[in-house]
């Protein structure tokens, strides 16, 4: 049903890259003390990210495109 969003690059890629974003976010709360005696999913985490930053869609959608560049 949704084949033809996983084919085009412009939709995939800041989701990839987004993924790169929770990996490197769950490294560096894994090196933390803090963050060992708790266990979130990844998902939780990146929840919590966008909640904090991204208080509608429209943000959210820059978010995204942001990432996507690279303006990290």
């Amino acid at each position: 049903m949704f084949e033809w969003l996983t084919q085009r690059p412009a939709i995939t890629a800041p989701l990839i890259k987004a993924k790169d974003v929770v990996d490197e976010i769950n490294h560096w709360i894994g090196q933390s003390n803090a963050w060992k005696e708790r266990s979130f999913s990844a998902q939780s985490k990146l929840d919590a990210i966008i909640a904090l930053e991204t208080p509608n869609m429209a943000s959210i959608g820059r978010r995204m495109a942001k990432i996507a560049r690279g303006d990290v």
